[in-house]
Order: structure tokens, then sequence, then C-alpha cells
């Protein structure tokens, strides 16, 4: 399969994610809920794009997203509602999380040559920080940092870890992330969780690796 076969089916992994969490969005589901599924998404179009694009092909993609999602917000926020966008005016998680995907891949793959160390902060934030947004909506019924969700996203984390060896570097950059993620504010404006973990987790395991 060609690499521009691999990046087209990367992008359209992104977007059914969107779709469907527009959808959501449109039947009555709350944004903190709807938002998840273009969260996990992503994180599996992160994750095709690790495991066979090239460096360059996957960065660029990763930018591009950035990009798109700074000009929708700007433009057109109404297109990124089921994963913020219209429906939350005063955050912009949408694009604080393309923007770590991106600066994480750009790091650990293209300043550290490692493209799992690259993925990991991806993982955490895509998978870990979704499930523990589901588990506090279903126990607290609200957007709130509570305990059983970051109990839920640590196990997350320390399995999206297992694709890092020596495994208890990725060990360490999942409590790191799951640490930050409880740690951070509920995201107004620019100040979001998703640059935060991405960041200290790779931070953390970039030094330790």
């Amino acid at each position: 399969m060609t690499q521009a076969a691999i990046a087209a089916g990367s992008v359209l992994v992104a977007l059914v994610g969107l779709g469907i969490s527009n959808i959501l969005y449109d039947k009555g589901v709350g944004n903190y809920l709807s938002r998840k599924c273009g969260h996990l998404f992503g994180g599996v179009a992160y994750l095709v794009a690790v495991l066979w694009l090239d460096f360059p092909v996957a960065f660029g993609l990763a930018t591009a997203s950035f990009l798109l999602f700074v000009g929708l917000r700007v433009f057109n926020d109404r297109v990124l509602r089921g994963v913020g966008g219209s429906a939350r005016p005063n955050a912009y998680a949408e694009v604080t999380y393309a923007f770590a995907g991106a600066v994480s891949l750009g790091v650990g793959w293209g300043i550290f040559g490692d493209k799992w160390l690259a993925f990991l902060p991806i993982g955490f934030m895509a998978f870990g920080d979704s499930i523990t947004g589901l588990v506090r909506s279903l126990v607290y019924k609200r957007e709130v940092k509570g305990t059983w969700g970051s109990a839920a996203m640590l196990g997350v984390c320390l399995l999206v870890a297992l694709l890092y060896q020596p495994y208890w570097v990725g060990a360490v950059g999942a409590v790191v992330a799951t640490g930050a993620e409880k740690l951070s504010p509920i995201a107004t404006g620019w100040v979001d969780d998703n640059w935060i973990l991405t960041g200290a987790s790779l931070g953390a395991m970039a030094m330790l690796r």
C-alpha cells in the first residue's frame, strides 16, 4: 500500500470520528461526551500514521490538521461542534489536541528519531484522557476532574505504555500524564490538559530513555 493511500486512510479515520461526534452532539449528547469520540478516532489516526507512514508524511498530516482546525475554529466553528467548536466557545481543546499531536511527532520522532516515544504521549491524550472523561461523566454526571476518572486513565495509559520498550519508561510517562491531567484546570482558552499532559509525559520519557 502506498504512502498516499495510507495517509488518506488516516485522514478518513479522523473525519469519521469528527462526523460521529457531530451526530452525537446533534442528537443531544453533551459536548463533554461527544468530543471523546473524536479524540478516540484521532488517536487511531495517529497510530495508523506511526505504524505505516514515513515521518515527513506523518508530520505533514499532523501539521496540516492543526492548521485546518485553527482555520475552522476561526471561520466555521460549527463544523467542530461535536469536538468543541461552536458548542464550546470558551475553550480550544480540539485545536490544542491537534497542536499537541504535531509537536509530539515533531519532537519524539523528528528530533529523537523514536516514533513510539512520539506516539505514547498522543496515546495518553487520545485514549487515556478520553476514558477519564467518559468515566467522570458516568460517575459525576458533569465535567469535573474526579479520582475515579484518573484511576481509569492511569489504567488505560499503562496499557498504551506497552508499546514502548523498556516498559518502565512508558509507565513513568503514563503516571506523569495522568497526574498532569488531574492537576491541570478545566479547559479555558488555551489553558488545556491536552498539551499539558502530552508535553509533561513526552519530557519525562525523553529524559529517561
